[in-house]
């Protein structure tokens, strides 16, 4: 983050997603049983969970949208599940760059 700090909070977003994806693709096992202590609260989930929201806040401060930050981050990282991913890989063929994009469009449209 530090490294990105002068790029724009939607361009760090994607970066941190970028990051998760490719460590989701080498380690998907694992992140599935994470995700499972997630719902009960753990600290990964927490850690990503607020760095997205940091980041949402900075977009909500330049683009003035007033959406609840909160909400979209838990909306964000639902979709990111590994159960998700691997359907959108398995079964509707998307790779892990055009999901990524695909996230990007859904929530964040260009205007």
């Amino acid at each position: 983050m530090k490294e990105h700090q002068t790029d724009t909070p939607r361009q760090r977003l994607k970066g941190v997603f970028s990051l998760f994806m490719r460590f989701r693709d080498r380690k998907l096992q694992l992140l599935a049983g994470v995700e499972e202590g997630a719902l009960e609260g753990s600290h990964f989930k927490f850690n990503l969970h607020e760095v997205v929201v940091q980041l949402l806040e900075e977009m909500n401060r330049d683009e003035r949208t007033g959406a609840n930050t909160v909400f979209k981050a838990d909306m964000l990282l639902i979709a990111l599940r590994s159960d998700s991913y691997i359907f959108q890989r398995d079964v509707r063929g998307y790779s892990s760059e055009s999901f990524l994009d695909q996230i990007f469009l859904t929530f964040f449209p260009e205007r």
